[in-house]
């Protein structure tokens, strides 16, 4: 299944179906072929146009090497400090 396009806010998709008689493309509401794509483990395709138009950037990504470089901060930190630093 692919997100083929975005036009005035509105999605259209395209299922790609193989029959007996050939491949057949067949145009569908998006959330019902991304349900069928889910349910049969087919992969999900989106256009690079509706990507760049209506895309959001995946926050998460590098996250967690982010959180490994702050731990390891830490522990160095940790390693460092005496107690006399906190006193006033």
């Amino acid at each position: 299944m692919e997100v083929t396009k975005i036009e005035g806010g509105t999605f259209y998709a395209e299922i790609t179906l193989q029959t007996q008689y050939g491949r057949r493309v067949l145009d569908a509401r998006p959330s019902d072929s991304i349900a069928l794509a889910a349910r049969v483990d087919a992969p999900i395709w989106v256009a690079d146009e509706v990507l760049a138009e209506a895309g959001i950037a995946d926050e998460t990504e590098g996250s967690h090497e982010d959180e490994e470089a702050k731990l390891a901060e830490f522990k160095r930190f940790l390693e460092e400090v005496d107690p006399e630093d906190f006193q006033g």
